[in-house]
């Protein structure tokens, strides 16, 4: 009897404090939320106006009810956590001692656990989709008004094909998912199709299965006016894409540090890739570390970024990270910069 009243009173203490500390975080959390998203912790040094003004007009429109949304999410997961923990601690328990009330104790508390992270998959779901809606199509639009942003595949873009087409690399892959497609017109006429791209490959089954990652970043491809006959890869990569394909040493000693050139047309790539051009490279290159590669093949011109995982949002941390958003900022200007440039410079040469 002694034993069943101690193992309620421990049932009894537990329960309230998984329960109590959580209902008094989410009524701080939901008062405090107007003075919490009203600051903006993150300084951020030489960031353009443009960007400020974008930022500033999406943050005050969404940025409530996403945060909003976000730690509706976020306490779910950690209410789960906790849940599956005590649950796991109450069932050990069990068994030690024969506790039937504990043990019934930690199967509701699983039980918990499991709708609660049901219900956090529900509603991250709807937290991702909003916040592409509100903010990650808004601020495309913002940058640059003729692009279109959809979140998934509309058969427009025929990605794969373009992938292969561009030859970044000779590596082997079976494993191919794209998403976050941007697409539209640039000023001066040029189409410019981009996606976030995840690439791997998987050999084997069961036990023997592997999978290796091969790319997830930034994939664009654009179609220019003007055919330069020939194909002419810039990569950080020391290695030939075919053995035909010569490397070309440039005028530019700072721009050797960094990249490579390969072309079988010396006189094109030199024509193109003017030092206006090279020092572009160079400044993205050093300010922002992100490794990329540019194909010019035709008309077209092919580039892909190392980014990582892009236009995804956090659980974790706010949902307007502003760092995030800047980077997704300048990546987004430098690829149309580098198409409207070296476009300009194909109508102007003999290339």
């Amino acid at each position: 009897m002694e034993t069943q009243i101690i193992s309620i009173f421990i049932t009894v203490v537990v329960i309230a404090l998984i329960f109590l500390p959580a209902i008094i975080c989410w009524k701080l959390i939901t008062k405090s939320t107007n003075k919490a998203i009203s600051q903006n912790p993150i300084s951020l040094e030489t960031i353009p106006e443009e960007f400020e003004k974008i930022y500033k007009e999406l943050y005050h429109s969404h940025i409530h009810s996403l945060e909003v949304m976000r730690k509706n999410v976020r306490w779910r997961y950690i209410l789960a956590g906790i849940c599956f923990f005590l649950g796991w601690i109450f069932t050990g328990i069990t068994n030690e001692t024969g506790t039937v009330l504990l043990g019934i104790t930690g199967l509701m508390l699983f039980g918990i656990g499991i709708l609660l992270v049901y219900n956090s998959v529900k509603y991250s779901k709807k937290y991702k989709e909003t916040y592409k809606k509100d903010i990650i199509s808004n601020f495309i639009k913002l940058i640059n008004n003729q692009l279109e942003y959809t979140p998934l595949d509309t058969g427009s873009f025929r990605t794969l094909d373009y992938y292969k087409q561009a030859e970044f690399d000779n590596r082997k892959f079976n494993r191919f998912y794209p998403d976050d497609y941007i697409e539209g017109y640039l000023e001066e006429g040029t189409f410019v199709q981009m996606c976030d791209l995840h690439i791997q490959n998987e050999t084997g089954s069961g036990k023997n299965r592997t999978v290796v990652e091969l790319f997830q970043g930034i994939f664009a491809h654009t179609r220019c006016s003007k055919d330069i006959g020939t194909y002419i890869k810039i990569s950080k990569n020391k290695s030939k894409i075919l053995e035909k394909q010569d490397r070309i040493e440039m005028d530019s000693e700072e721009f050797e540090k960094y990249f490579d050139v390969y072309s079988e047309n010396k006189i094109v790539a030199m024509q193109l890739l003017t030092s206006d051009i090279m020092e572009i490279f160079i400044d993205f290159h050093k300010k922002y570390g992100i490794n990329y590669e540019i194909v010019f093949r035709g008309n077209i011109i092919y580039t892909r970024f190392s980014t990582g995982i892009m236009f995804e949002p956090t659980i974790f941390g706010n949902s307007m990270d502003k760092r995030e958003l800047f980077r997704y900022y300048c990546l987004l200007k430098f690829i149309i910069e580098v198409i409207q440039k070296v476009n300009k410079i194909k109508q102007e040469t003999e290339v």
